[in-house]
């Protein structure tokens, strides 16, 4: 029976089904006016009025229509891009390297400027301040974060419009020393190399 339940949620919510459904309700309307309090039988027997028909037929569509409706609007905004998004080079560094931050802006003549931060959690860390000319501004920004001491930073891009509304997005960042081992991307601990560079802690 759960194998059934994708099909028939699929073929309940169609727009096919809800067409049905309202040729239902003109039916019951037409039925209605024309034959009046006449009672029908239904197929086990039962008999309903026009009227009773109409309720039942619309109480349905207003439950089907209310989910599908929102359901629709939630795709329609998935479908979207989104107003801000951000990616770093890499997630776990070595102190000695640099880290890019790689911000995109959609384009909206409210935007004023983007904020690239940087906290760790011994509260060390910075800002930058991008100027934006609002839809004329270049939607790909970056900006190169250097001289990290070894900690976890949350790094965080904040979009700012002339109405006083902000988005923000955030991302992790571990920066470690030569020779420290922390947890890396997927809870494979990594170890900071002499290189500049980090590898797994179990390879030489």
């Amino acid at each position: 029976m759960k194998n059934d339940e994708p099909i028939l949620s699929k073929a309940f919510c169609s727009a096919s089904f809800r067409t049905r459904l309202s040729d239902l309700i003109r039916r019951a309307i037409r039925g209605r006016s024309r034959r009046g309090s006449v009672r029908h039988r239904n197929a086990r027997g039962l008999f309903m009025t026009p009227r009773a028909a109409l309720m039942i037929c619309t109480a349905v569509f207003a439950g089907v229509a209310g989910p599908l409706d929102a359901a629709e609007t939630e795709k329609e905004k998935e479908k979207q891009p989104k107003t801000l998004t951000m990616s770093l080079s890499a997630n776990v560094s070595v102190a000695r390297n640099e880290v890019t931050v790689r911000a995109r802006v959609e384009p909206d003549a409210r935007s004023r400027e983007l904020v690239i931060e940087w906290v760790s959690d011994d509260l060390a860390g910075g800002s930058h301040a991008i100027s934006l000319e609002g839809s004329r501004a270049a939607p790909s920004h970056r900006y190169t974060l250097k001289h990290l001491t070894p900690g976890q930073y949350i790094v965080t891009a904040i979009l700012r419009r002339n109405d006083g509304t902000e988005t923000r997005t955030e991302s992790n960042l571990w920066v470690v020393g030569v020779g420290e081992t922390v947890g890396g991307v997927g809870g494979n601990p990594v170890q900071g190399s002499a290189g500049g560079w980090v590898r797994p802690a179990t390879q030489p």
